[in-house]
Order: structure tokens, then sequence, then C-alpha cells
């Protein structure tokens, strides 16, 4: 019983860090592509 609630509690935070980490990467692109249309507009 202990190693089945450690596997969940194991998927669930892999899943919230998966998700975590897709948003950053996320952001981080359109931050990147807004700057560069910025700088091509100058």
């Amino acid at each position: 019983l202990f190693w089945r609630i450690h596997l969940i509690d194991v998927y669930s935070n892999l899943i919230a860090f998966v998700i975590v980490t897709l948003l950053s990467t996320y952001a981080l692109a359109l931050a990147y592509k807004n700057t560069k249309f910025v700088l091509k507009h100058k």
C-alpha cells in the first residue's frame, strides 16, 4: 500500500513538473517572438 501511494505521489508531481516546464517554455517562446518583432520594427 505504501509503495502504491508513493507511486501516485511521484506521478502527480511529475505531471505538475511537466505542465510547469511546458508553460515556461511556451512563455519563453512568446517573449522571444515578441522581442524579435520589436527589434524588426526599430
